[in-house]
């Protein structure tokens, strides 16, 4: 049996998710890769260009991550144009 709905704990998002990532104009690296976070999934489009996958953006992507600490463990195809990539925080207990 599930808890009753209370409207007061519904909370809406009216911007674009910030865990999607069209294109560079709209990432801003400061805002998902924060401390505190040790596990993150991004969905990173991957753009068709004459008959291949542009990666530029996937890459971008990966190189901030990179810079901020993050790390990419994991990806999986999403549908024809996305790849959802799972980042983890470096551990730097870790040998």
């Amino acid at each position: 049996m599930t808890a009753p709905h209370n409207a007061a704990t519904v909370r809406r998002v009216a911007a674009a998710s910030p865990y999607v990532v069209d294109d560079l104009d709209s990432f801003d690296p400061d805002a998902l890769f924060v401390d505190g976070r040790d596990q993150l999934v991004v969905g990173v489009k991957v753009t068709p260009v004459y008959g291949q996958l542009s990666l530029e953006l996937v890459a971008q992507v990966v190189d901030d991550a990179n810079e901020r600490g993050f790390n990419l463990a994991r990806y999986e195809p999403f549908r024809d144009d996305y790849l959802l990539c799972l980042f983890e925080q470096y551990d730097p207990d870790a040998a």
